[in-house]
């Protein structure tokens, strides 16, 4: 037999939390799951016993909530794209619907808005010392739509990059390598380390100057 003990707020109502029963030969446990306020009402549940098919619709509203909580969890830590988001989600377990669905909640509430993450992502970058050519490719690589990164890079369009190379070498070498008989392709692996940081050939020259 499955019943539904009690049902009780939580979350400051944010939740509802469904105590249910479930009895047989092997298992007499309460379990409890937690359902959204309109899942609740959806499902239109009573205490008293319950199919089979309703506690499943339960453990699939249960397993929602815990993505949606997940997703705010990683939203706490660090921008994700909604694509990426996704992966998280689906890394962590969670069915595709439940991961899809708990993202479209999650942008519905402003919790994550595309733009203003990438944007935020850029900024973290700057401070890694990358360029510009590898701010773009890593943004693209976490999933963010076209609109974004284009969006993103404007945002940071007015920084300087040859100081940023100029910075990327004093941490590094301190100043460019040259080739010498010794190092003959010392400074050609410097550039070549330079270029991998995502900066252009005129910006290393630049800050090669400075």
């Amino acid at each position: 037999m499955i019943e539904i003990k009690s049902f009780r707020a939580a979350d400051g109502g944010s939740l509802i939390l469904c105590e249910i029963k479930i009895c047989d030969e092997d298992c007499n446990e309460k379990r409890t799951y937690r359902l959204l306020p309109e899942q609740y009402k959806e499902l239109r549940l009573k205490k008293g016993e319950i199919s089979e098919g309703v506690l499943a619709e339960i453990l699939d509203a249960d397993e929602l909530c815990r993505a949606l909580r997940s997703g705010r969890s990683s939203l706490a830590h660090s921008a994700s794209s909604e694509s990426a988001l996704k992966q998280k989600l689906r890394m962590k377990g969670f069915s595709a619907r439940s991961a899809e669905r708990a993202v479209e909640i999650l942008v519905g509430e402003d919790a994550m808005t595309e733009e203003d993450d990438a944007a935020r992502e850029a900024e973290r970058c700057l401070k890694k010392l990358w360029g510009k050519n590898r701010i773009a490719a890593h943004l693209r690589s976490k999933g963010y739509r076209r609109e974004s990164v284009d969006r993103a890079l404007l945002s940071i369009e007015y920084t300087d990059f040859s100081i940023l190379c100029r910075r990327a070498i004093e941490k590094k070498w301190g100043t460019l390598p040259k080739n010498t008989e010794e190092e003959p392709t010392a400074r050609d692996r410097a550039v070549a380390a330079l270029l991998r940081l995502g900066f252009t050939m005129s910006e290393i020259n630049q800050a090669a100057r400075q």
